[in-house]
């Protein structure tokens, strides 16, 4: 399991896939250095956690996250992955499940344009506000955060 882990050998990852039953899966899914091409392998898996690590995982690519954004049970992971596009950010900023946003709202890699954003068009969701205040408030403007305090005080 530790070379599944630790490796940063693209040849030893990819070969590790499905090895000794996916023993090794949930390792791969999570190392940053495990390969796209087997991380592609791993979005198969029947492993729900297999496959919630892979959409985490930062060296997911374009073709993944789009494969990744029409599943409705990877989207929260996707939406915790700090490496994602701006405009998967945007996407997922809007998504319909609250569960999405909110963890959009705590994703510590999420473009400041796109909490503010959340801030103007979430601005009565007091769950996702405090979210982004509480994760995140050290990232925005100042004319956010007065603006905010504004509203609160209305």
């Amino acid at each position: 399991m530790m070379i599944a882990t630790y490796s940063n050998d693209p040849v030893i990852l990819s070969n590790l896939v499905g090895m000794d039953d996916g023993s090794y899966d949930h390792h791969l899914a999570w190392n940053d250095s495990t390969p796209v091409d087997a991380l592609t392998s791993l979005l198969n898996s029947e492993d729900e956690d297999v496959r919630n690590a892979v959409a985490q995982n930062k060296n997911i690519a374009a073709p993944l996250i789009e494969e990744l954004m029409q599943d409705e049970d990877l989207k929260v992971s996707l939406a915790a992955n700090g490496n994602l596009p701006f405009d998967t950010f945007r996407l997922l900023s809007v998504d319909n499940n609250y569960e999405v946003r909110e963890t959009v709202a705590r994703n510590d890699e999420a473009p400041p344009e796109i909490l503010e954003r959340m801030i103007a068009v979430d601005g009565e969701d007091e769950g996702i506000l405090d979210t982004i205040y509480e994760y995140n408030g050290h990232r925005l403007s100042l004319t956010t955060l007065e603006a905010a305090c504004q509203r609160d005080l209305a």
